[in-house]
């Protein structure tokens, strides 16, 4: 059931069987809401293509930001200073991005959430991850790079067993604003004991522990795959074991 208000009066969504809704205006005063039910056919489609799309069990884009967060995922940063979800005109051409700066352990989380349920596993099969990063000037790090990337299920504190530095990986492009264009293969996350069906998110964090730092994503994009490839299905894990090269999750807890 999904709520959404306006004003005094709030529209009840109920998903039928059939593929209906049943929508429901309720006035503050009334005392028969069934009298304001009516029955709306729907069917999923794209957004920018209008395309149609399954409806069960649900769409996730590979797309996971352009211009704006797609289909399926969620922006959460955690220790932020600042932090904007479409920052005007910070995009690698121009565009919106999303821009933010965090302290210490502090990062962002591209998150899909139950993810890796039957039927999503958007990281299923992935070849590689592209995505552009542009560091701020003039706070802490000072345009360092000082950022690691991984792979993992925030929710349960679980993640693959490499980070991927970025200040140490080579970028593919670099533009004249600053932009520098990443293509890391999935490999290099070492998910082998997780499994990629179990991962649901993407952590970006900061590995300057006594400085706050800056940066701009845009145009992040899962290559490959998809939860309909015939890869290994690993049962989920209830810890994460110690070792040595740490991971700090969202909720600033060495893994």
């Amino acid at each position: 059931m999904i709520f959404f208000f306006f004003g005094a009066r709030r529209l009840e969504v109920r998903e039928k069987t059939n593929n209906s809704f049943f929508f429901s205006f309720f006035l503050p005063n009334s005392k028969k809401p069934n009298d304001r039910t009516m029955n709306v056919d729907f069917r999923p489609v794209d957004c920018y293509t209008h395309q149609p799309l399954r409806l069960t069990p649900g769409f996730v884009s590979r797309v996971i930001y352009s211009s704006t967060i797609e289909a399926g995922w969620s922006w959460q940063p955690f220790k932020p200073a600042e932090q904007h979800l479409m920052a005007a005109g910070q995009g690698h051409t121009g565009s919106t991005a999303a821009c933010t700066s965090v302290l210490p352990h502090g990062g962002v989380t591209f998150n899909c959430r139950r993810c890796a349920e039957a039927g999503y596993q958007p990281f299923n099969g992935v070849g590689s991850i592209s995505f552009w990063v542009n560091p701020v000037k003039n706070i802490g790090s000072n345009g360092r790079l000082a950022l690691k990337m991984a792979l993992g299920r925030p929710e349960r504190n679980q993640y693959c067993d490499t980070a991927v530095y970025l200040e140490g990986e080579g970028a593919k492009e670099t533009l004249a604003n600053g932009y520098k264009r990443f293509d890391v293969p999935i490999w290099r996350f070492g998910c082998d004991r997780l499994g990629l069906n179990n991962v649901e998110a993407i952590v970006i964090s900061n590995t300057d522990d006594g400085s706050e730092t800056g940066f701009c994503m845009d145009d992040i994009e899962l290559h490959g795959g998809g939860p309909w490839h015939s890869v290994p299905q690993k049962p989920a894990i209830r810890e994460h074991p110690d070792r040595r090269d740490r991971i700090r999750g969202p909720r600033g807890r060495a893994l």
